[in-house]
């Protein structure tokens, strides 16, 4: 999710915005919203979904559950807010999947980096253990991906948007913390596991953020497109990283993950706002084209493609190319296709969606399938992987019931 940089302005406007209208402020604003909905009881059991999603409010539902998609719940713990998942298939087989956890709500001081994993193909899940944790800064947006030498590499990003979140107490807590450690904690991270995720490395700075994540490219270097996104935030990171300027990056590791460097700056064209761009992801494509997708905060909101065909040293300006939601998610499937997954959020055709591409460059994003109908504005983030037997298996976040909290649940279809 975006870093609510503008967070204090939006609290000033929340009262005046239609709900209709509030899910498109919050993205033009740059914030999140600092209430989350009522907290509800839940378990990390794995139970089926059988009732179509309704309207907040009353009234009858725009569309039903698709009678071929499977949902289920992931992870849902008792009174906490749980959102922002990755899954990960292993070599193994096993399921990982990782999201901010034990939260309070969308915007809160607790969030923590969790992760649950499933031996059967995502017919149940174990309890969330936490990666990591801080007594100061929010953990949010989680990513986790297997290298061929069986490592795992998690990212996440880390935030003080709680400071102006228009909440008494946490704005207290928030005067109360030690700058230096804020300066030390705030950022962007990668985290390393050379032992199936019992034991995790220190974190290490990136430059940029993406909401799921980093990829393994055939010549053995991670890659990440994230967007660096300046704010109040920005003035509590350290020194050297205060004057830098908003931008779309696309950054590497050649270790493993154990250190990164920016291999280039993604550049807009004049009369596009690159501080509406947040939350990429990129696949390398078979010839080697590496293919970006990041959300567009303009109305209508929506994701823009970019593509660079020399390992990542320059890329296209952002354009369209049919995406519709946001954010963007892409995942390779058996038959050659490429599959995105992402969200709408507004209350005529909300929910998760998925839209496919013959080759994720020269043919658009088309055969737009609904996975999980919904119209409350905080739901989403969906990411997928494709099963041993053919099915799709996407996470996202959602509450199980209108005006419940949200927690980590799942559709199962096949492509």
């Amino acid at each position: 999710m975006n870093s609510g940089e503008q967070f204090g302005k939006l609290n000033q406007t929340m009262k005046s915005v239609t709900a209709g209208a509030l899910a498109f402020a919050l993205c033009v604003t740059n914030a999140t919203a600092d209430e989350s909905p009522a907290l509800a009881s839940g378990s990390t059991t794995n139970t089926t979904a059988k009732a179509a999603a309704s309207v907040p409010g009353g009234g009858k539902p725009r569309a039903t559950q698709p009678e071929d998609v499977e949902i289920a719940t992931v992870c849902a713990v008792k009174k906490r807010y749980c959102g922002w998942p990755t899954i990960a298939r292993r070599a193994s087989g096993e399921l990982l999947v990782v999201f901010s956890g034990d939260r309070h709500a969308h915007v809160c001081p607790y969030g923590k980096v969790q992760i649950v994993r499933s031996g059967d193909d995502g017919k149940t899940w174990s309890a969330p253990e936490t990666i990591y944790s801080s007594d100061t800064v929010d953990c949010r947006d989680a990513g986790v991906v297997e290298l061929a030498d069986g490592t795992l590499v998690l990212n996440f990003f880390t935030s003080i948007a709680y400071g102006r979140s228009g909440r008494k107490g946490y704005e207290s807590m928030f005067k109360e913390k030690d700058k230096a450690k804020i300066a030390e904690e705030l950022g962007f991270w990668t985290m390393r596991s050379t032992d199936g995720g019992k034991t995790w490395t220190d974190k290490t700075r990136m430059a940029a953020s993406s909401p799921h994540n980093v990829i393994q490219l055939r010549d053995g270097r991670l890659a990440a497109l994230g967007t660096r996104n300046t704010g109040w935030q920005w003035a509590y990171m350290p020194p050297e990283f205060t004057s830098l300027r908003k931008e779309l990056l696309f950054e590497t590791s050649s270790d493993g993950g154990k250190s990164w460097t920016v291999e280039a700056s993604v550049p807009v064209p004049s009369g596009m706002n690159v501080g509406l761009l947040f939350e990429p992801h990129v696949i390398e494509l078979a010839d080697g084209t590496l293919v970006g997708l990041a959300r567009y905060c303009a109305k209508p909101e929506r994701s823009l493609q970019t593509e660079s065909r020399d390992g990542g040293k320059t890329w296209t300006p952002p354009h369209e190319n049919g995406a519709k939601g946001f954010p963007p998610h892409l995942a390779h499937l058996t038959d050659g296709r490429v599959l995105l997954t992402y969200a709408k959020r507004n209350g005529t055709t909300g929910g998760v969606y998925a839209a496919f591409s013959a080759d994720g460059v020269k043919t658009p994003w088309t055969g737009e399938r609904l996975l999980f109908p919904w119209y409350q504005w905080d739901f989403g983030y969906p990411a997928s992987v494709q099963l041993g037997d053919g099915s799709v298996l996407t996470v996202f976040y959602a509450p199980e019931k209108v005006g419940g909290t949200c927690v980590i649940r799942s559709a199962r279809w096949r492509p």
